[in-house]
C-alpha cells in the first residue's frame, strides 16, 4: 500500500516478474503475480531502471518538500543543491497549482551508487507523477517536457517476453553521457492498472538477473 506523510505519497516496491528461489536466483516465468501473468502477452512500456537514488519532490499547494524513499533519508548535499535550484515553489505551483502533487525520480550523479555515468554533475530523472491519480506514461513525459528535465526512456514496448530477450542482449543505458550498461528495465501495462488492494500493476526485469 501507499504510505502517506504531509502529502507526499512514499513511492511503492516494484518487484521482480519472476519468483526468486532459496539462492535468490529468479525462476523465468514462474510469476510472482497471477495478474501480471493475465497480461503478461499485451504491450507493456518498458522504461530504463537507473541506478540512483530515490527522490520525492512534493508540492503541498503551498511549498516544496524533497525526500528520499523515507523520510529519513539522507539526500546527497550536491544533489539536495541542484534540486533546491531547479524545483521552486515557483516551478512546482506552475505545475500543480493549488492542488497538491508529487514528482518521482531517481537522483543519479557522482558518489551516488553507480550513478556517475548517466550526467555531468548530479540530476534528477522523472519516473512518476502523482496528482490525485498516477498519471499514464506518456503523460509523465509530458511534465518531464514540460519541466525541460530527463525522463526514465521508454527503451521497449512489447510484451515480458520481449523485455526478457531485450535484458539477455546485454543493452547499454539510453540515457547516460558515457557508456554504461544498462541496470534493468521497469514495466508497465498499456492503461494504468491496480489491483484490488489499490497495489499498482508495475514490474521490474533486473539484467543481472539474466547476465
Amino acid at each position: 500500500m501507499w504510505h502517506q506523510k504531509e502529502g507526499a505519497l512514499k513511492y511503492h516496491k516494484i518487484e521482480t516478474v519472476f519468483e526468486r528461489d532459496e539462492k535468490f536466483k529468479v525462476i523465468p516465468w514462474r510469476y510472482r503475480d497471477r495478474r501480471v501473468e493475465a497480461l503478461a502477452n499485451l504491450e507493456w512500456a518498458w522504461t530504463e531502471k537507473l541506478d540512483g537514488t530515490n527522490i520525492r519532490i512534493s508540492w503541498d499547494g503551498q511549498g516544496v518538500k524533497f525526500a528520499g524513499k523515507t523520510d529519513d533519508a539522507m539526500i546527497h548535499p550536491q544533489l539536495l543543491g541542484h534540486l533546491q535550484a531547479r524545483y521552486s515553489n515557483e516551478v512546482m505551483s506552475g505545475l500543480f497549482g493549488d492542488a497538491p502533487g508529487t514528482l518521482y525520480g531517481e537522483g543519479v550523479g557522482a558518489k551516488i551508487q553507480r550513478g556517475g555515468d548517466y550526467c555531468d554533475g548530479h540530476s534528477f530523472v522523472l519516473f512518476d507523477v502523482w496528482r490525485g491519480v498516477w498519471l499514464e506514461r506518456d503523460a509523465v513525459n509530458d511534465v518531464a517536457v514540460s519541466l525541460g528535465i530527463p525522463s526514465a526512456p521508454v527503451v521497449l514496448r512489447g510484451s515480458i517476453e520481449s523485455a526478457v530477450a531485450y535484458v539477455r542482449g546485454n543493452p547499454q543505458s539510453a540515457i547516460s553521457v558515457r557508456p554504461r550498461p544498462m541496470e534493468g528495465l521497469v514495466g508497465r501495462p498499456p492503461v494504468e492498472l491496480q489491483d484490488k488492494q489499490g497495489r499498482r500493476i508495475i514490474v521490474k526485469i533486473k539484467a543481472r538477473d539474466f547476465a
